[in-house]
C-alpha cells in the first residue's frame, strides 16, 4: 500500500512461494491504472504514475528438481505479467566473482595462476548446467550456482593444501546432495582438473 499511495515499486522475491490464495490477491490490482482495496480500512487508493509490482520466481519446469515449495501460478495472473527470463552470469563474469574471492583470502596471489583455476572451476559449472539442463536419464540433476562458485573459491583457499580442489565442492555444495549425484559430478571436477576424485571407488 506505501507503494501504492507514493507511486513508487514494489519487489516481490521468490513469488511462486507464496500460497496461491496470497498470489490471486494481486489479480486486481495487477493492472497499470487499477486501483488498490484495502478492505480493512475501507479505502480505495489511486496509484499514481509510476506504481509497479515487480516479482522474481524460480520457474518451474525444467529444473524444478532444485526448488522446492514452489506453487503454480493461477493463469489469469500470470497474463498480468510482462515476463523477463534471466539466467546465469556470462563466463567472464563468473571469472571475475570467482578471482574476487580468491583475491579476499589471498590479497597477495598470483592473479595468472588462479585465473588458471578460476577458468577450470566455471569450466566445471557450465558443464554441470549443460547436463542438468539436457533433461535426459543420465543428466545431473543439481546446478552449480554463482554463489556456489564463490563459496568454492572461498573455501579452496581454507583447504587448499587437504586436497582443495574436492575439498572444498563438497563443503559449498556436494556435502548435501545424493552420493550418486556428487559422485558425478566430481568426476568432472577430475576431468577438468585432473585431480582424483575421492567418489571414484562408490
Amino acid at each position: 500500500t506505501h507503494a501504492a499511495r507514493t507511486g513508487t515499486s514494489v519487489l516481490i522475491n521468490e513469488f511462486n512461494a507464496m500460497p496461491p490464495g496470497l498470489q490471486i490477491a494481486l489479480n486486481d490490482i495487477a493492472h497499470n491504472g487499477e486501483r488498490v482495496p484495502v478492505p480493512a480500512r475501507n479505502e480505495m487508493i489511486d496509484p499514481p504514475p509510476g506504481f509497479r509490482i515487480f516479482c522474481t520466481l524460480n520457474p518451474k519446469g525444467d529444473n524444478d528438481f532444485l526448488y522446492q515449495a514452489r506453487n503454480r501460478i493461477d493463469g489469469a495472473l500470470m497474463e498480468r505479467f510482462f515476463w523477463i527470463q534471466v539466467g546465469y552470469a556470462g563466463k567472464d563474469e563468473e571469472r571475475q566473482v570467482v578471482l574476487r574471492a580468491f583475491q579476499e583470502m589471498h590479497p597477495d596471489m598470483d592473479e595468472d595462476a588462479f585465473g588458471h583455476i578460476a577458468d577450470m572451476m566455471v569450466s566445471v559449472a557450465e558443464r554441470v548446467r549443460e547436463s542438468a539442463q539436457a533433461g535426459t536419464a543420465s543428466s545431473i540433476p543439481e546446478m552449480i550456482s554463482t554463489r556456489v562458485l564463490r563459496n568454492w573459491a572461498v573455501y579452496w583457499t581454507q583447504y587448499e593444501k587437504r586436497g582443495g580442489v574436492h575439498a572444498a565442492l563438497q563443503r559449498a555444495l556436494t556435502y548435501g546432495l545424493r552420493p550418486e549425484v556428487a559422485k558425478a559430478i566430481h568426476g568432472i571436477v577430475a576431468a577438468e582438473f585432473g585431480m582424483p576424485s575421492p567418489y571414484a571407488l562408490i
